[in-house]
């Protein structure tokens, strides 16, 4: 799962923070690129650093408050979520592990035959904050933009074209 893990949500990081080293370096837009290196370090230590500060969280609320765990759940959880990630990543399909992982632990769940089996409010919650992410992405982000277009610069004036 760890293999499967780095190869999908390392791309997902690497990808947007090369494509602005090489704006901000070069002035250029390309179709395609090399990604330096260091932006893979840089990512793959943020990436433990993420899951060391904040994994336990979502360990503890994964673990038994979705569904009742045990050994051979736990072993079929991970297989379908490193199988699932892993076509995902040769397919070039950008896609979360985490989402991933609900969803083989909410299908694992559902093998009982029973829907008593799943904890249908956390599922719920899950949700909830998927859906309200990306709206606040999105305003998070045009905040920093306005901010960082309408910031006085050093030297000059500059025009966006």
């Amino acid at each position: 799962m760890s293999f499967a893990h780095g190869a999908n949500d390392i791309s997902n990081a690497a990808g947007p923070l090369a494509t602005i080293y090489l704006v901000w370096t070069s002035n250029t837009i390309a179709s395609k690129a090399d990604v330096p290196i260091w932006v893979l370090c840089f990512c793959a230590a943020s990436l433990v650093v993420g899951l060391w500060l904040f994994g336990y969280r979502l360990m503890a609320n994964l673990g038994n408050k979705l569904i009742l765990q045990s050994p051979s759940r736990g072993f079929s959880i991970e297989l379908g979520t490193a199988v699932t990630t892993i076509i995902a990543t040769r397919l070039a399909i950008p896609i979360s592990t985490t989402q991933c992982a609900i969803g083989a632990t909410i299908a694992v769940g559902l093998c009982n035959m029973d829907l008593k089996s799943c904890n249908w409010k956390m599922v719920a919650f899950i949700y909830f904050g998927w859906i309200v992410t990306l709206p606040c992405a999105g305003l998070i982000s045009g905040i920093i933009c306005g901010i960082v277009v309408n910031a006085p610069r050093w030297g000059g004036v500059y025009e966006l074209s």
